[in-house]
């Protein structure tokens, strides 16, 4: 099992978006990318515009934003609930700053869209709620009727939780069956085609699930309370997140392909945690916590193989063009090192997408052309990938960075 020193020192955290009094939720997945925020008690979106961010606070002041979701480049759908006949889903037109009702709904509780379908997707205590233009909502009679605590959608695969029972659909919401009766929330999809839930009813069932297919399979991975989020799996470590804190004095955690859980400490990091995502903004791997310190970006936590310290010797000069890269890019390292030299290429969620071993050509310059074709034949998705170059013993000898943009 690989061994990872999870230190204070080595952890960097950074806060992200503007100063505001409450961070609830945060949206990095899809642009424009916002923070749900409150700030002198109005409720709304911090959003990320050329400018800068940019606050747009709801004018009902009661109205507390629970969940959002984009619509297209200026427009972002939001639930707001209180108890009051203003509940439902607005939508905030970036174009001039307003707030607009789309639909009034006693009971909204989290929106959502989903690319596969172009719908959207209204979490309600009465149940799970669909629609194509925001305005006009139909409600999914398959599923019933009871409170909606948990959905999430990967491609064409559908999870639901409603009345404590799990619902699924493998062909984008066209048909529902019944899974599992379990009160699972928190879902997530991860890149290796998992799906992980969490229960933290203070019962026995308290824990990190994982679905393996779509029937009744749950399996237990880790028993314990007071789980709150689950980010991404970075390499095989799974990120999760903590609403008290661990003996071990952690509030995030790393857990391993064999189960161990690692912690991640940092004085930042010591208050319950509502959210963590991918935080594409960072020049390294990056995860974003939201807890009740802020909106924060964490690097310099991944495993030792991931991340050990490259130090390129005077003599190594690596350059990568052109940058950023469209069709193909070409690695250039002038170098004295004997080769084979092992190429290794992620992306920002940590995930190795190419390797290869290249040989010495003249001069003592190692050149390598890519055509951005990744080791499981898909093509590079735009964004930043890095670079990192090893010797015969696995030394890392030089790294760097570029961007694929189409």
């Amino acid at each position: 099992m690989a061994v990872i020193t999870l230190v204070a020192p080595a952890v960097e955290v950074f806060p992200i978006g503007p100063y505001v009094d409450e961070h609830f939720f945060a949206n990095f997945d899809q642009s424009p990318y916002f923070i749900g925020v409150r700030n002198n008690e109005n409720n709304g979106l911090a959003v990320l515009t050329p400018d800068g961010w940019n606050l747009y606070l709801h004018y009902a002041v009661e109205l507390p934003i629970l969940s959002a979701c984009v619509v297209d480049d200026n427009t972002i759908a939001a639930v707001y609930f209180c108890m009051t006949h203003s509940d439902g889903v607005w939508h905030l037109d970036l174009t001039d700053g307003w707030w607009y009702p789309n639909y009034y709904s006693y009971g909204g509780r989290g929106i959502h869209n989903c690319p596969q379908n172009g719908k959207f997707y209204l979490r309600a205590t009465n149940g799970l709620h669909e629609s194509i233009n925001l305005n006009q909502w139909t409600h999914i009679s398959e599923i019933g009727t009871g409170y909606c605590s948990a959905f999430a959608s990967s491609g064409p695969n559908l999870v639901t939780t409603v009345r404590d029972t799990v619902f699924f659909s493998l062909d984008s919401g066209d048909s529902w069956q019944m899974g599992a009766r379990m009160p699972l929330k928190r879902f997530r999809f991860t890149e290796d085609g998992l799906l992980y839930g969490i229960v933290n009813t203070g019962g026995d069932q308290d824990g990190l699930w994982c679905l393996h297919d779509w029937g009744q399979s749950w399996d237990l991975v880790l028993p314990a309370h007071n789980l709150s989020a689950i980010g991404p799996k970075i390499d095989g470590y799974l990120m999760l997140g903590w609403q008290q804190m661990q003996p071990d004095g952690s509030w995030i955690s790393l857990l391993s392909p064999q189960n161990q859980l690692y912690p991640i400490i940092h004085p930042n990091l010591s208050s319950g945690v509502k959210q963590l995502g991918n935080y594409p903004l960072a020049q390294a791997p990056s995860i974003f916590v939201i807890n009740y310190q802020g909106c924060l970006s964490i690097t310099d936590f991944l495993p030792t193989d991931l991340e050990e310290e490259v130090i390129p010797s005077p003599q190594d000069e690596l350059r990568v063009f052109p940058n950023p890269s469209h069709n193909q890019v070409r690695i250039v390292l002038d170098t004295k090192t004997l080769s084979p030299i092992k190429l290794k290429v992620y992306n920002l969620k940590g995930q190795l997408v190419k390797n290869a071993f290249i040989t010495q050509s003249t001069n003592n310059t190692t050149d390598w052309e890519w055509d951005l074709i990744q080791s499981n034949g898909r093509k590079a998705s735009p964004g930043i990938y890095f670079i990192v170059l090893q010797d015969a013993n696995g030394q890392s000898i030089a790294k760097s960075k570029f961007m694929v943009c189409y």
